[in-house]
């Protein structure tokens, strides 16, 4: 799923890239849900439907019932629940990405994750480029891009920041997605990967 981009040479197209400054358009106060504690990044509630999505669900492939990616495929998460059930497709989130026009443009998806965005970016755009370190978190985006046939889509195996360096990269196993770049190593039942 290359598309005949380099992640080496990401920095160097010479096509239209689409840049979202996004200042305006979120809060700056961070918004908790109730379950929320100050060490706990994830509700309670967000926990267990992780815990459901991975042990119960994980293994089956759907086609998506609403919201961003609505008739495309997807492996994880509960995009096969009816609307009724999920709650609204049209969120506060939806209708922010559904107002960009992103027709002949390069997207960077960083922090790609399972490709959920990926997948909305590389119905329309030109071409998406994706970063997504987290070893089954990757896999599982690879996955999804292939399940739906997308070609304009190279990925990046690397974490993006403002300097080159090493990192080890730790998250929760039942919350991939909320992985943290740390120098060192944490003792604990998190899973851990080293990374260049």
């Amino acid at each position: 799923m290359t598309g005949g981009i380099s992640c080496e040479r990401y920095h160097n197209l010479k096509r239209p890239i689409l840049f979202l400054d996004m200042s305006d358009k979120v809060s700056t106060a961070p918004i908790l849900d109730p379950g929320d504690q100050p060490v706990d990044h994830y509700s309670l509630k967000h926990r267990v439907t992780a815990w459901i999505s991975q042990h119960v669900f994980d293994r089956f492939v759907y086609e998506v019932r609403h919201g961003l990616n609505k008739g495309l495929k997807r492996k994880g998460g509960l995009g096969f629940l009816p609307e009724f059930l999920a709650g609204s497709a049209e969120t506060v989130e939806t209708r922010f990405w559904s107002q960009f026009q992103l027709s002949g443009k390069v997207v960077y998806d960083v922090g790609a994750f399972e490709g959920i965005l990926a997948c909305f970016f590389a119905r329309q755009a030109k071409h998406v480029v994706c970063f997504e370190p987290n070893p089954p978190t990757h896999e599982r985006l690879r996955e999804n891009l292939r399940l739906n046939g997308f070609d304009n889509v190279t990925l990046c195996k690397i974490g993006l920041g403002s300097r080159p360096d090493s990192f080890t990269l730790v998250w929760d196993p039942l919350m991939p997605g909320g992985a943290s770049a740390e120098k060192t190593h944490n003792k604990g039942d998190r899973a851990q990967e080293r990374a260049e």
